[in-house]
């Protein structure tokens, strides 16, 4: 893992530790794999976003991407359901530490 990859794991398995912890990050130019252990579950699982873009406005910061896959039939319906309830992007309060990430990913072209 690279030093923001191993930045952005340990802040997610703070987070959501009682869910579960990301036992590898990988981040590309537009994309995102993970290798997860989720609580309860024997083996890893792998979970991964392309199409990623970020734009910004009031205050949200928003990660789009275009597609989400994993590994398991069961966490690709979830992630389908979240795709469909979130609109495919996740909304994060705009703050200066998430300029690494901003570096990592494109901006999104269009209007927000």
């Amino acid at each position: 893992m690279s030093f923001i990859s191993d930045q952005l794991a340990k802040h997610l398995n703070n987070r959501y530790r009682e869910i579960g912890t990301v036992e590898n990050l990988d981040l590309g130019y537009d994309s995102v794999r993970a290798t997860v252990r989720l609580n309860g579950d024997s083996d890893s699982s792998e979970i991964a976003f392309s199409g990623i873009c970020w734009s910004a406005q009031d205050g949200v910061f928003r990660l789009h991407y275009a597609e989400a896959t994993a590994s398991k039939p069961w966490l690709q319906g979830l992630l389908n359901i979240l795709a469909e309830k979130n609109g495919k992007q996740f909304n994060l309060p705009d703050k200066m530490s998430l300029m690494p990430v901003k570096m990592m990913f494109p901006k999104n072209g269009g209007t927000d």
